[in-house]
């Protein structure tokens, strides 16, 4: 289950924050609204980003991968989808920060019940800005964040629209057994031919979840992913669009876990406007 959500958000945001340190501007300090959303484990702390003067109609609710405990770990990612219409939140994954409950290291065979316990979070996070006002609420998550986003949408009539980067379609099991293949030095393809026979049946499996889910959903995917399996999600997605769901996923090439081209190591964001097309107009 690896730690994507930091590198990627850091590297992302690097990508994005450059710019602005050539500018002689003063920089301007963003509206924060903390909130703190009951929850089954006591309260999810959080807070809620919007750009000066703003009145935005959405907000998208980021969650991050295994290794995230507090909300500055997914801070990077204010800059990235923040914008006139859109407010980002973010926050304490239960047990850390200023979030209540236990904190628990996730691993294939505990995120039977991990997952849907963090997706009872989210929803409780997504309930509270509901109420808040908000008319559009979207989710977005990063490696074990797409699970999360599955578990979350399959059991709340608040989320508008679910974004998964980079995971969240296989089970944990096919894709910890991917990732395991691929650190022992077998190429992609071959890791792709061997999981489904080596992965066992624990830990959390989306399928159920993504079946009885009814918000649309975007994957987007890294063509040369050697922590989850693309080609297996894929696979998952478009059986389930075939069968009615409104899911859709793009397959950035060249792009590792990371988005970081294998390549030339750049960072690959030829996604994003992509990404906020399907925000913007995206709906229950």
């Amino acid at each position: 289950m690896p730690n994507l959500l930091r590198p990627l958000f850091l590297a992302t945001f690097a990508s994005l924050a450059l710019p602005a340190t050539l500018r002689a501007d003063p920089p301007v300090v963003n509206p924060v609204i903390p909130f703190e959303a009951p929850s089954p484990e006591g309260r999810i702390a959080g807070e809620v980003h919007l750009l000066p003067g703003s009145d935005p109609e959405t907000v998208l609710v980021i969650s991050g991968g295994s290794g995230v405990g507090v909300r500055s770990d997914t801070s990077a990612a204010i800059n990235l989808f923040l914008n006139e219409t859109t407010a980002v939140a973010i926050y304490d994954r239960r047990g850390f920060g200023d979030s209540s409950g236990s904190s628990t290291v996730p691993d294939t065979s505990n995120s039977a019940w991990l997952i849907p316990a963090l997706g009872a979070d989210l929803v409780a996070i997504t309930d509270h800005l509901d109420e808040l006002g908000y008319d559009r609420i979207g989710i977005v998550g990063s490696s074990m964040g797409g699970w999360i986003n599955a578990a979350a949408a399959a059991r709340s009539d608040s989320i508008d629209f679910a974004v998964s980067l980079v995971g969240g379609a296989s089970s944990v099991s096919v894709s910890d057994t991917f990732d395991a293949l691929t650190d022992t030095g077998l190429s992609i393809d071959a890791a792709l031919e061997m999981t489904p026979g080596q992965a066992e049946t624990i830990g959390y499996d989306p399928a159920c979840d993504l079946a009885h889910a009814s918000v649309p959903m975007l994957w987007i995917l890294g063509e040369r992913d050697d922590s989850n399996p693309s080609r297996l999600d894929i696979e998952v997605i478009e059986s389930l669009a075939l069968a009615g769901q409104p899911y859709q996923y793009i397959l950035v090439e060249q792009a590792d876990h990371n988005f970081l081209n294998v390549e030339t190591g750049q960072v690959m964001l030829d996604w994003v406007p992509d990404m906020a097309r399907f925000t913007a107009s995206a709906g229950r």
